[in-house]
């Protein structure tokens, strides 16, 4: 590059000096991009590599107190599924509506109001 910028300077009445030097220029322009976009790749392939080796490692849990013997990592699992299990006690419905008169407390086949 240096050497081109040389020649031109000596030669600086010639028409095509300055066309050889926006030739120059983009050249230099050019190899400058390249450089940028290659350190980026660069970077985005580190970066690929990073999460490749994360989403191929295992995952395992450790407790904070230590480890845990077989006995603790069962009863920990039944008290999970235990907790999960409804305790018996059932849920509280509201009372019914009648859809013939729309009173609470009773339904529709047994409406005191239902012609028979």
């Amino acid at each position: 590059m240096e050497l081109i910028k040389q020649l031109i300077q000596r030669n600086s009445q010639s028409p095509p000096t300055e066309a050889i030097r926006q030739l120059a220029k983009a050249a230099e322009s050019t190899i400058h991009k390249v450089l940028l976009l290659d350190q980026e790749i660069k970077g985005l392939r580190a970066a690929n590599e990073k999460q490749k080796r994360k989403r191929a490692t295992p995952r395992s849990f450790i407790a904070t107190g230590g480890a845990l013997t077989g006995a603790e990592g069962q009863q920990l699992a039944q008290e999970a599924i235990q907790a999960m299990e409804p305790v018996g006690v059932p849920k509280k419905r509201a009372p019914p509506r009648c859809s013939n008169c729309h009173q609470v407390g009773h339904i529709r086949t047994s409406c005191p109001s239902r012609p028979r």
